[in-house]
């Protein structure tokens, strides 16, 4: 199996920033240019027939947010992501995202009296399997995918309400 911590995609070596300390260098770059959507979608699809695993996809470089197609690219790499039968990941960020999207995951505790100090981690405990020292045995290496969708609408509905409170609150207040 081929894996890779971390693997950096540079969709653009233009920026509106001249910033002297620039770690990409890009200042320097007399004419910047942007790789062509088809160009990044077939290095894309390359990337991903070498390696069976990459944690950490990011775009660097310029600044990527003036490559019109930036969000094309995303939804381009969003068939990757969806294409996960299961997560093990030691990070919250990584589980959560990837829980909501119906993403069987497997948190694993690399140390063991952080983690269960961590209030954050109290969310998770009905939806992810924790992996530890104490069961690592006792995982189910292919967990079902719980489904959101009710909670998802209590949470949007609660939102509704709070943000219609704060906004009788404060606009008579104002008047």
């Amino acid at each position: 199996m081929v894996t890779t911590k971390r693997l950096s995609i540079v969709p653009t070596l233009r920026c509106t920033l001249k910033c002297k300390l620039c770690s990409n260098h890009m200042p320097e770059f007399k004419k910047p240019y942007d790789v062509s959507y088809e160009e990044m979608t077939k290095d894309i699809a390359s990337i991903f027939e070498l390696f069976d695993y990459i944690e950490w996809l990011q775009f660097v470089g310029g600044e990527i947010f003036l490559v019109k197609y930036m969000a094309d690219v995303y939804e381009y790499c969003y068939k990757y992501y969806a294409d996960a039968d299961l997560v093990i990941s030691s990070r919250y960020h990584m589980v959560t995202p990837c829980n909501a999207m119906g993403i069987p995951c497997i948190f694993v505790n690399r140390n063991i009296n952080y983690y269960k100090k961590d209030i954050r981690l109290d969310t998770l405990n009905p939806t992810i399997q924790f992996c530890d020292i104490e069961n690592v045995k006792n995982i189910d290496w292919n967990p079902s995918w719980i489904e959101f969708n009710d909670l998802k609408k209590k949470m949007l509905e609660l939102a509704e309400i709070r943000i219609k409170d704060a906004v009788l609150r404060y606009s008579s207040e104002v008047l």
